[in-house]
C-alpha cells in the first residue's frame, strides 16, 4: 500500500469482550495497509470483565499501527461510538464490532471504495457468519435472521448497512450529527436514516467483507425474539410511516409459517412485524418494558455466571 493512502481510524466498540477482542485486534494489526496510515481506537463500554487487560496486552507491543484505548461509563453502544469518533484522527472512520475478524485486504477495500465513491457519506461491506455452535433450524427458503449481510458482488447504493462493518466520513458526521444514544438495537440504522433524509448516500462495497463470530448466546430464540420485536418497534416509531394493520397481518402470516415448517426465521420475522405494528400506533410502554426485561435477563445471567465461578 502506498504512503499516499488516506489515513483511516478503525474504531472497535466492546463490552465484556475479553473472549473475542484479542482475535479481532490481531486481525486488524495484520492488515495489508501501510501501518503509518491507520490507527486502532478501542472503546470499552463499561466492561466488567478483563477486556481492558486483553486490549492493553496487545496495544503495548504494537508500535505501528498505534492502538489507543479509552472507556466510557455507559454500556450504550452509540455513546461508545460517539466517544470513538471524537477521539479518532482519520477523516475516514471505520467501525467494527469486537467479535469480528477481518481479512488482510479489508481496510484497503474500504479506503479504495471511499475514493471511488466520493459522494458516499457511509460505506460498508458484507458480514459473513462463523457459527461456533449449531444455529437454530430454518426452512429451505430462509437464512437465520440477523446472522449475515450480503448484497451481492456489485458495489452500489443501498438503503442500509450493518454497524459491525461500517465506515463514515468525518465531514458527514459533522453535518448529520452524533449517533443517537439510548437505542437498544438499530443504533446505526437511525443515524443512516438521518443521513439519507439529508440527501446523503450509503454505498455497499462487496470487497470490504469480514467474518462475524456467532456464539451460543447470540442464537438463543428468546433473545432473538426480544431483539427483533425491538428492531421493529424502533423502526415503527422512528422510521417512515407504516400501516399497523398490514404489519399485524404479516406477523400472523409469519407465525403460521413458523408453525407449519418449524422455521425460526418465521418466529423472528413475526416478532419484528409485531414490533412494527406497536411502534406505528405509538404504544408508549412497550420499549421501556422490554428494556427492563432485558436488564432482568442480564442480571440472571450474571448471577448464574457468578455461581458457576
Amino acid at each position: 500500500m502506498s504512503t499516499e493512502a488516506q489515513f483511516v481510524s478503525v474504531v472497535v466498540v466492546t463490552h465484556n469482550g475479553q473472549a473475542v477482542i484479542k482475535d479481532c485486534l490481531r486481525s486488524l494489526l495484520g492488515l495489508s495497509y501501510d501501518t503509518d496510515r491507520y490507527e486502532i481506537v478501542v472503546v470499552d463500554a463499561a466492561s466488567t470483565d478483563a477486556t481492558s487487560d486483553s486490549v492493553r496486552s496487545i496495544a503495548t507491543v504494537s508500535e505501528r499501527p498505534i492502538v489507543r484505548f479509552l472507556s466510557t461509563p455507559s454500556r450504550d453502544a452509540n455513546t461508545a461510538r460517539n466517544a470513538g469518533l471524537a477521539c479518532a484522527r482519520g477523516d475516514l472512520v471505520a467501525f467494527v464490532d469486537d467479535d469480528v475478524v477481518v481479512p488482510d485486504g479489508w481496510l484497503s477495500a474500504v479506503a479504495e471504495g471511499a475514493t471511488r465513491w466520493p459522494d458516499a457519506g457511509c460505506l460498508g461491506g458484507p458480514i459473513l457468519p462463523v457459527f461456533e455452535h449449531r444455529p437454530p433450524r430454518t426452512c429451505a427458503g430462509h437464512e437465520l435472521a440477523g446472522t449475515s449481510f450480503d448484497e451481492g458482488d456489485t458495489a452500489k447504493p443501498v438503503r442500509e448497512l450493518w454497524g459491525g462493518n461500517m465506515a463514515l466520513r468525518r465531514s458527514t458526521a459533522q453535518r448529520i450529527g452524533a449517533f443517537r444514544p439510548g437505542l437498544p438495537v438499530q443504533q446505526e440504522w437511525e443515524w443512516q436514516q438521518r443521513l439519507m433524509t439529508a440527501g446523503g448516500r450509503l454505498v455497499y462495497l462487496p470487497q470490504a467483507w469480514l467474518w462475524h463470530r456467532r456464539n451460543r448466546s447470540d442464537l438463543r430464540i428468546g433473545s432473538s425474539l426480544r431483539q427483533y420485536f425491538l428492531r421493529g418497534y424502533i423502526r415503527g416509531r422512528l422510521g417512515p410511516p407504516i400501516k399497523g394493520r398490514t404489519a399485524l397481518r404479516k406477523s400472523l402470516l409469519q407465525l403460521v409459517h413458523a408453525a407449519q415448517t418449524g422455521c425460526t426465521r418465521g418466529l423472528t420475522e413475526s416478532a419484528r412485524q409485531l414490533g412494527l405494528a406497536c411502534g406505528a400506533v405509538e404504544i408508549p410502554h412497550a420499549w421501556p418494558v422490554l428494556r427492563r426485561l432485558r436488564g432482568a435477563r442480564r442480571t440472571r445471567e450474571t448471577t448464574r455466571g457468578a455461581k458457576r465461578a
